[in-house]
């Protein structure tokens, strides 16, 4: 199947050429491409009118989008009549998702309606809905000083109006959508709207449900790291108005499709303000580097208030966005056209996308059948409204319900393909199917875990993930490895050269043939009198051969087979006092005096996929011993990660090869269990108290460290706790469950915590039956981990050997519903065969206490300090309690099933609910509705903290609520006052005839101008819907006298902001930082020029920030050709400018003392092209008009 490009490309040679009659298309002739990737230009004539040859320009936004989704904008020249420009002026949403013959088919069906209104054209195909002229005349509301229209944006398609405007179409939209709101909140989720929802043209749908009402046990939150007090939020942007389910769905929805964007996260409140959802759904944002990925990590917030007040991502919002934006409406016609389940649904389009689909018209049994969720999950979770009787066919609700089918049940599925996934155990995280091609996208777009992040807030667990890893390849049964990464690996091809290990550089005798190498290559070295070692090194410089330049060798051991009873040597040796050597030795085989040996070495670039499951195995620990010790990255990441720049390993390309670095990432993302280290051991190492206050059980003696351990799918918990209370209703038993000790060898934790526990395989016997083992002692258990308790020896079997855990031996203490007498026996080992009566809380380790080296930076080798004895314990049966050196343990009560003693609680709904009934309270929430109006009734009833009762109204600010209400009669209703966030900015108080700004623009374009009017009325009456300090930004209307040149005043910063206070200190204190815009004669297809114009910000050398230049432009490469795209909003840009200058990392300050006035008119041109030349930003074409003020 071509590609969007090569589809593209291919309509367009056919439509150049002439000779090709079926794709000529009516009066349209000069087809050709045009100068940009995606852009092409043709010349409109025809006989029947006298407009002569009109030309035109037109764009295709997203190649890879076509034929299907892609956006298509069109211009004509300036000359061009006013008739037809206006024609073609609001055609590009209705050309969304056809191919370049139907565009030209349908501009020129258009133009010639437009020039001969009371003809049908003739070459408008049948199938191809009629554009209808708005006849009603604009009334003067003001915008007539602006040369605007208010309805001169609308155009009606099939009795729908795309644009603004107030009509009656626009109307039967907003019922629509009233209706099918009032779906989503019968249904249980809290809804607001955001925006313009009555013009139609841009507005926002917020759908939430406290995370606490999903039913998610604390391990699966702690593992998603979610806030069980917050909401998920599903936010649905509208961009061309309102769209029901019945229009989404016809004619595949192509042109319905883009006017829709989706995005899920979380947030305080049960919806964001119209800010934080303008930032959710920019083109161009700051985000964080270390992005929100499959273990839950957080990401820095994209709008300027407090964090805590912010629309974060979720650790699944990159899987979920791609599902929602480009699947769910493709697989939501299929259910309703077919009648289809999601699993048939979701089949179906995986085994016809980007196909005919199925032409019998007779679609398969299976399509029909669904899986269901076969586990204990809360009702919103599995409700379907379209199965019901009646069903309900709201988007929204269905939106919202299908999203919650992919997040609660996220592990079922592939977090790429997003098929089921065909495995036999459960997992606490998503990851990825079997196909390697989803294992390497899963990777390469960002879905998978930040190692870095890991790696520098958890290195005790990614150092016992790999040393599990490690232990599984050495031990020759890992069974599961990184196919479809394209990792590269030593080959079998031999290459000899003598190594100078002074110089670090490989020389080749002159008549040697160069081998095939390039800088950045990596190759593995062998020395004959050394046949134990190898050293791994990148090469550095190749120019000079015979020499070739090479990093600091790495020194591994030498693995040439694996198995059990693999043993490594006692003592490593490196090539002489240098800091290669991984493991802390200055040990050297060659005397002093000589610098030179002879070496074997293999490059890098076997494919790992390619080698068999044995010498996967084998490069797995060659790999992984190649990389250095955990504490030396997370050292490394903070000394070389500066502010602003993405944190990442690849970075230190001399020390780690990109197989080893590929290895680690899989070894991280492949791990489906949730693991927190309960040990501060740098504190403990440096003598400061731990920063960990988790409670730890008590009573284990040793050098062993704890973790908080789970497993188990998301609704794993709550099987566990029915269980129990089935158990302990049936059995009136007084301990509700009991903890016992599973120990399983060292090379079998990597895939435990994979795939959970079970019994599918035997590894000691079965001699008291088929089920998972436990003991009740610590030393027993112990014994089957092949860990020695007592008078250990030096331990290094199987143990990598640059951890700094140094781990011998590990064991899992589980929860186990009490109920011995119905295991399948409970003498001398509890035996327990039903898996949903266990549930993993602890996972222990033990450490070597006497090797030879000694861990730096990470650990001391010192014994345990005395655990702090928890706070409350949980009661224990005294015959079944567990015991470590004949001590009796003390679990703490949080680690278990609730006591009978605690308040009875729904399962997944926290602790009994608290309610706001005080004013203040009430306007609280009332003040982070981020909604246009200020004031309303507010809903009568308590605003529920926990949100468990679905009675409770689901809009509770004045605006949400009049949206119901506008079409219900009157109920009473309490009158409260929203609270206003405090500013001290004063609207019209700027004195515009001291503003040193360029001279007015003289040129102007029809296809800008245009542009200009509608982002400029769409700026003010937004201005005009949102409270001031909501906002964030001002624009005077009345001092607006050329389209081509604003003044923009960016005021009510957050107040902990440094800038705040420069701003106060001032004499008089300043309430605003005031920016001129100025748009080309190119615009909206290149960049506006936004410069500070006062006050003058402190420099960048100097400690200042805020992306502001000494020259006063602003260095963002949105605002060059290079990152500006034409569908970028002016609201957008703002917000983006004001986020940058809102930088809390290098704060934006201003400049003090003389000189701290305004800018001067040259110096930010020279700032600008400055900063282009620095980044290498193209600068766009228009920009010297744009200085000048005069088109040249």
């Amino acid at each position: 199947m071509p590609s969007g490009r090569q589809a593209y490309l291919a309509d367009l040679k056919a439509l150049c050429s002439e000779s090709t009659p079926a794709t000529t298309v009516p009066y349209i002739t000069g087809v050709k491409a045009g100068d940009d990737d995606g852009s092409f230009v043709f010349t409109f004539s025809s006989p029947d009118v006298n407009v002569g040859h009109v030309e035109f320009a037109g764009m295709v936004t997203e190649l890879s989008d076509y034929p299907q989704s892609h956006q298509c904008l069109i211009y004509a020249t300036d000359d061009a009549p006013p008739t037809i420009t206006d024609a073609i002026v609001n055609l590009s949403d209705l050309l969304t998702g056809r191919s370049l013959r139907d565009v030209l088919t349908r501009i020129s069906s258009t133009i010639c309606q437009a020039l001969q209104p009371n003809q049908t054209s003739g070459s408008l195909e049948e199938d191809e809905p009629m554009l209808d002229e708005q006849s009603d005349e604009a009334s003067d509301d003001g915008w007539s000083n602006y040369g605007l229209d208010p309805d001169g944006d609308s155009q009606m398609v099939d009795g729908w109006t795309y644009g603004n405007g107030p009509n009656t179409s626009q109307n039967t939209a907003i019922k629509a959508l009233r209706e099918d709101l009032k779906a989503v909140k019968a249904a249980g989720f809290r809804v607001g709207v955001l925006g313009d929802y009555n013009g139609g043209r841009d507005m926002y749908v917020s759908i939430s449900i406290r995370i606490a009402k999903l039913g998610l046990s604390e391990e699966a939150l702690g593992a998603w790291n979610m806030d069980r007090t917050k909401y998920i939020v599903v936010l649905i942007h509208f961009t061309q108005g309102y769209r029901p389910l019945h229009k989404l769905t016809q004619d595949h929805g192509f042109r319905e499709k883009r006017g829709i964007e989706m995005c899920v996260g979380t947030h305080t409140f049960y919806k964001p303000t119209l800010k934080e959802a303008i930032t959710a759904f920019s083109s161009v944002r700051r985000v964080e580097t270390l992005v929100a990925t499959a273990h839950g990590l957080e990401m820095e917030s994209l709008a300027v208030e407090d964090t805590k007040t912010n629309l974060e991502p979720i650790f699944m919002s990159g899987p979920l966005h791609e599902l929602l934006n480009r699947r769910f409406t493709e697989l939501l016609k299929y259910r309703i056209d077919f009648g289809l389940t999601w699993d048939g649904a979701e089949a179906y389009y995986n085994e016809y996308q980007g196909r005919e689909g199925n032409k019998t018209g007779v679609m398969e049994e299976r399509y029909y059948e669904s899986s269901g969720p076969t586990k204990d999950l809360a009702d919103v979770i599995t409700a379907d409204c379209i199965s019901q009787d009646p069903p309900v066919h709201s988007f929204p609700l269905i939106a919202m319900q299908y999203t919650l089918r992919h997040l609660v049940r996220c592990t079922e599925f592939c977090l790429v393909c997003h098929n089921r996934l065909s495995t036999d155990f459960e997992a606490l995280k998503p990851y990825v199917c079997s196909n390697p091609l989803c294992l390497y996208q899963y990777m390469s777009l960002g879905f998978g875990p930040s190692i870095e992040h890991e790696i520098v807030s958890q290195p005790n667990v990614v150092d016992l993930l790999v040393s599990f890893c490690y232990a599984s390849a050495h031990a020759g049964v890992l069974n599961n490895f990184p196919v479809g990464m394209s990792l590269m690996v030593p080959a079998t091809n031999v290459h000899h050269a003598i190594y100078d290990r002074r110089a670090n550089e490989l020389i080749f005798a002159e008549s040697d043939v160069q081998p095939v190498l390039r800088v950045g290559d990596w190759i593995s070295m062998t020395v004959a009198t050394a046949p134990q070692l190898e050293w791994h090194t990148r090469i550095l410089e190749v120019d000079d051969f015979p020499k070739i330049v090479l990093a600091e060798p790495i020194e591994v051991y030498a693995i040439q087979s694996i198995s059990p009873q693999f043993q490594t040597v006692s003592q490593p040796v490196s090539f002489g006092g240098k800091p290669s050597d991984l493991h802390g030795r200055s040990m050297s085989f060659l005397p002093e005096s000589q610098d030179t040996v002879t070496i074997t070495f293999h490059t890098y670039n076997t494919n790992f996929d390619n080698l068999p499951d044995e010498e996967k195995r084998i490069h797995i620990v060659r790999l992984l011993s190649t990389l250095p010790k955990i504490s030396e990255m997370k050292v490394w990441l903070k000394r070389n990660t500066k502010l602003g720049e993405e944190a990442s390993l690849k970075n230190w390309m001399n020390r780690i090869s990109p197989a080893a670095l590929g290895c680690l990432r899989w070894v991280i993302a492949s791990n489906r269990s949730c693991i927190v280290a309960l040990d501060d051991l740098e504190a403990e190492a440096e003598g400061r108290k731990p920063s960990i206050n988790h409670q730890k059980v008590q009573g284990i003696q040793g050098d062993w460290l704890q973790f908080r351990f789970a497993m188990g799918a998301p609704d794993k918990e709550q099987r566990f706790i029915t269980a129990v209370r089935e158990v302990k209703k049936r059995l009136n038993s007084p301990y509700p469950s009991l903890f016992a000790f599973h120990g399983s060898p060292l090379a079998n934790w990597h895939s435990i915590i994979r795939e959970g526990l079970h019994f599918n395989k035997t590894s000691h016997g079965r001699a008291f039956g088929h089920g998972c083992y436990h003991s009740l002692e610590l030393e027993t258990s112990a014994t089957y981990s092949n860990g020695r308790i007592h008078g250990a020896k030096t331990y290094t079997n199987g143990r990598w050997l640059n951890s700094e855990l140094n781990i011998i031996c590990a064991l899992s203490l589980n929860e186990i519903v009490h109920a011995p007498g119905e295991y399948v026996s409970n003498h001398p080992h509890l035996v327990v065969a039903q898996l949903d009566w266990i549930q993993t809380r602890y996972l222990f380790v033990q450490r070597q206490p006497n090797v030879n080296t000694q861990p730096t930076g990470m650990l001391s080798q010192q014994p345990r300090s005395p655990t702090e004895k928890p706070t409350t314990a949980t009661p224990q049966d005294p015959k079944y309690t567990p015991r470590a050196s004949s001590r009796q343990l003390i679990i703490p009560a949080h680690s278990g099933v609730r006591p009978t003693s605690a308040p009875k609680l729904t399962p997944g709904l926290g602790p009994p609910k608290k309610k706001f009934k005080s004013k203040s309270s009430i306007n609280e929430h009332l003040s982070h509705s981020g909604s246009s109006s200020s004031s309303g009734p507010v809903s009568p009833v308590d605003l529920d903290v926990d949100d468990v009762d679905d009675t409770i109204s689901i809009s509770s600010t004045s605006s949400d609520r009049d949206f119901f209400l506008a079409d219900e009669p009157s109920i009473p209703t309490i009158t409260e006052t929203a609270t206003v966030p405090e500013t001290d900015f004063i609207p019209e108080t700027l004195d515009f005839t001291r503003l040193p700004l360029l001279p007015p623009p003289s040129y102007k374009t029809r296809n800008s101008t245009l542009r200009l009017q509608a982002d400029l009325k769409t700026l003010i009456e937004t201005q005009d819907a949102t409270p001031l300090a909501s906002l964030g930004f001002y624009i005077s209307p009345s001092n607006v006298t050329n389209l081509y040149q604003w003044v923009i005043e960016l005021h009510s910063f957050p107040s902990h902001l440094p800038l705040v206070k420069d701003m106060k200190s001032k004499s008089p204190p300043l309430s605003s930082i005031v920016l001129e815009l100025r748009f080309g004669p190119s615009y909206p297809m290149s960049p506006p020029f936004v410069r500070v114009l006062k006050p003058r910000f402190l420099e960048y050398m100097r400690g200042g920030g805020g992306n502001v230049t000494n020259g006063g432009a602003l260095c963002m490469e949105l605002l060059t050709n290079t990152g500006w795209s034409a569908v970028n909003t002016i609201e957008s840009v703002l917000l983006q400018v004001r986020m940058m200058i809102c930088d809390e990392e290098r704060p934006a300050r201003l400049m003090s003392g003389p000189g701290a006035g305004e800018y001067g008119e040259a110096e930010a041109k020279e700032a600008y092209l400055r900063a282009c030349r620095a980044h290498g930003w193209e600068v766009p074409s228009d920009f010297n008009a744009i200085i000048s003020a005069r088109q040249q």
